[in-house]
């Protein structure tokens, strides 16, 4: 995979994302703070926000966020060379029903570990790809567990399971 420039990079992002989840919601923002360039990167499991509960993005049962930062992202020279720094802001977790010792919690959560990523934009998306594997082979688990918080509430659609990435059998990649 050759990633040239920044748009690129996204679009490889938003493609590996809606591979594992392909009625999911994945938001793509740049901004530029001090001498850094900076991406954030907004997943969840729902992609029409009115479906989500009360019709807030952030209550989507696996709303995760990343920083990407570069040292110049309009570079176009040296995008492909560049290291790209990958680091979860929030999320990173399943919303599920409380266990009986936590009954006294609305929901509890399931952790899908993240480790940071400094790599090449190529490598970086091929990291990123495999962390949303992982979280959909937590996702299946939770799903079949009925375990997921207020799944009785969220669409068939968004829990449709992609045939070529279903793999409950194999552990997770880093």
């Amino acid at each position: 995979m050759n990633i040239k420039n920044k748009n690129n990079f996204a679009d490889q992002v938003k493609k590996e994302f809606k591979q594992h989840f392909p009625n999911g919601h994945i938001g793509i923002s740049e901004t530029k703070m001090l001498s850094r360039h900076v991406m954030y990167i907004r997943m969840g499991l729902i992609e029409n926000e009115k479906d989500t509960i009360n019709g807030i993005r952030d209550n989507d049962q696996i709303f995760t966020s990343f920083c990407v930062e570069s040292p110049d992202f309009d570079d176009l020279d040296n995008f492909a060379t560049e290291k790209l720094t990958i680091t979860q802001l929030v999320g990173g977790a399943i919303a599920i029903k409380p266990t009986p010792d936590e009954s006294h919690l609305v929901m509890s959560m399931v952790k899908v570990p993240f480790r940071k990523i400094n790599d090449r934009p190529d490598k970086a998306v091929e990291s990123l790809g495999k962390y949303f594997k992982n979280f959909r082979v937590s996702v299946e688990k939770e799903k079949i567990a009925n375990n997921i918080y207020c799944q009785d509430k969220i669409k068939d659609i968004y829990l449709e399971i992609p045939k070529k990435t279903s793999n409950l059998d194999s552990s997770p990649g880093y």
